[in-house]
């Protein structure tokens, strides 16, 4: 179903692909993502074309961003998903700490059949 169906306008669909991107992007990477970044992850659309829609965000306070700095877009308020964040933070933890105990398995099983082999 087209964003125009779904009772938003095309302009606001976009801005809604750009705020789960810049949350995508910045979870990952762990900083906000510069405008080509951003581009990129939203299928090559012009920095122009971005530029109108984050100066249209930054107008209605949906994120916090100033042009002449690379990596400051942030999203503010409601759209900020930090709840998300954190608990992709705490299952990250978890799953490193995971890991950590699973390498340790595996090394004391490399040890033992060292020792017997």
């Amino acid at each position: 179903m087209s964003a125009t169906k779904r009772g938003c306008s095309a302009g606001e669909a976009m801005r809604e692909q750009i705020r789960q991107a810049i949350g995508t992007l910045t979870m990952r990477r762990g900083v906000p993502p510069t405008n080509r970044e951003l581009c990129e992850a939203l299928g090559g659309k012009s920095t122009g074309h971005l530029g109108h829609h984050l100066r249209i965000m930054r107008e209605k306070g949906e994120i916090e961003h100033d042009p002449r700095k690379a990596r400051s877009i942030r999203l503010v308020g409601t759209h900020s998903g930090l709840d998300d964040y954190e608990a992709l933070a705490a299952e990250r933890d978890a799953l490193r700490a995971e890991n950590a105990s699973l390498r340790a398995q595996f090394a004391a099983r490399q040890s033992e059949r060292a020792a017997t082999g």
